[in-house]
């Protein structure tokens, strides 16, 4: 994650990133002993499970926003561009897709009369 999606990112190593975690997502987990309750293995593979979906989420995040904002710096994309992305990124698991299956969606954040004055 911090090689290729961490604060200086591009479009190729997002790729790679996701490359790497589908890798990662399609190796068996084998879990010592058969009972769910109290098995630390079983608990260990269910939170690695997490974090690589939760990884998921912050590369498909990080490919979708197309600029570069704050500490999130895009070689390929250095400048701010405030009149498309001035928004936020919502990021849900689809109902009919357990495997850990998302949808992003693009919104903008209201402007109001909130705003600091120029």
């Amino acid at each position: 994650m911090w090689k290729d999606a961490g604060v200086c990112r591009s479009e190729d190593s997002l790729a790679s990133a996701l490359a790497r975690l589908d890798t990662l997502e399609s190796m068996p987990v084998r879990v010592p002993g058969k009972s769910a309750y109290m098995n630390r293995g079983l608990m260990e593979a269910i939170e690695n499970r997490n974090m690589l979906r939760a990884a998921r989420c912050v590369i498909l995040a990080a490919r979708e926003r197309t600029e570069s904002r704050a500490a999130h710096f895009r070689s390929d994309y250095p400048q701010t561009d405030d009149p498309r992305w001035h928004a936020t990124i919502r990021i849900a698991r689809l109902d009919d897709n357990r495997d850990g299956g998302v949808t992003l969606t693009v919104r903008p954040i209201p402007r109001n009369n909130t705003e600091p004055e120029a």
